[in-house]
């Protein structure tokens, strides 16, 4: 996933926030997917056509986070949609649905499997409001790459799906339609990492940057949004285990806050399995926490320090309630945990 963490990760969003701060968050829902009506076709609709590049001017500026960038253009590629400012200081990278590993990644977008006997033609279509602005990769497949042999392949599948970009609430939502996805390609799948994620870099006051991101993680029917900051020596550890299915939609919310008490207090934290069994997992994105475990009586289980996740064993407790409390600064917040004898 060479190629796809160099894009990423080198032409993030900067964009100069003062005292502000950025708050990434996922919510998975289910809603009919229904395709566009109108709006421009960037692709052949008549041939068969590989590649797409193009780079657009919105027809009125559009704004996000909470008026603090105004954007201009869009870049509409392979695997990401990229909204840019008029400097091309600030950008704001969407990546819907691509795929790659240590070895291959996507190299171009395509209308459909070559010799496939499908009369409709894949197409990419965009539809802009005055706050919003949509981008359809309907019945669309990809060319990938080996960078170790350099022999490409192309996965016999077609995807379809909408990236939409909410400019009037800060939101970028994702909406999968239908897949068709014949053995061979379901098998070439797994063994690749399935990425749908949101990326931007913030500028602070004193020109240092920092990369914030949000990945939908694991099962995609019941994903793990995973928000953090940095970057990913590899390929990046947040994955989905499958492509979505038709009707499912990811929607991802960008919200300015003003103050560090108040990014603390948005911070979500999980605490897994629960019940219990032989161990517990605390996951608090974003941030590093102090936590203490205590029992129903109050008795001091455990306690330490964690970033972003950690994993504590409980096999040798009882069974019964216990309370976890993990602090940030001010910030301190509890949640049971209840073990119980039938979880292992």
């Amino acid at each position: 996933m060479k190629t796809i963490l160099l894009f990423l990760f080198f032409s993030l969003l900067s964009i100069s926030t003062y005292s502000q701060d950025i708050q990434i968050s996922g919510e998975k829902y289910e809603e009919a997917y229904t395709q566009i009506e109108g709006g421009e076709v960037l692709t052949d609709t008549v041939n068969f056509w590989i590649g797409l590049e193009e780079l657009l001017t919105f027809s009125s500026p559009k704004s996000f986070f909470a008026g603090s960038a105004v954007f201009e253009q869009i870049f509409v590629g392979e695997f990401a949609s990229v909204l840019y400012t008029p400097n091309e200081e600030v950008s704001l990278i969407a990546v819907g649905l691509t795929f790659g590993s240590e070895e291959e990644d996507v190299w171009d977008i395509m209308a459909h499997p070559p010799g496939d006997s499908l009369s409709e033609i894949g197409r990419v279509t965009v539809l802009e409001t005055d706050t919003s602005f949509t981008v359809e990769f309907q019945k669309t497949t990809y060319e990938l790459i080996n960078f170790e042999t350099g022999v490409s392949s192309v996965l016999d599948a077609q995807f379809s799906y909408q990236v939409h970009f909410d400019f009037k609430n800060d939101k970028i939502k994702y909406h999968f339609g239908e897949s068709i996805i014949s053995p061979e390609a379901q098998q070439k799948l797994e063994e690749l990492s399935i990425i749908s994620a949101c990326l931007i870099d913030i500028e602070d006051a004193e020109g240092d940057y920092l990369t914030q991101w949000i990945f939908a993680d694991r099962d995609p029917a019941f994903p793990d949004f995973i928000t953090g900051f940095g970057e990913f020596e590899e390929v990046p550890p947040f994955h989905l285990k499958s492509v979505p299915e038709a009707g499912t939609v990811y929607d991802f919310s960008f919200d300015v806050i003003t103050s560090a008490e108040e990014r603390v207090s948005l911070v979500e934290t999980k605490i897994f399995p629960n019940p219990g069994g032989e161990h517990l997992m605390i996951r608090r994105d974003q941030s590093s926490f102090d936590y203490e475990v205590r029992d129903a009586a109050g008795r001091l289980m455990t306690l330490g320090e964690g970033v972003r996740e950690q994993r504590i064993e409980t096999q040798d407790w009882p069974s019964g309630l216990y309370v976890v409390t993990i602090m940030e600064g001010d910030h301190t917040e509890q949640k049971n945990m209840d073990k119980s004898p039938l979880v292992n």
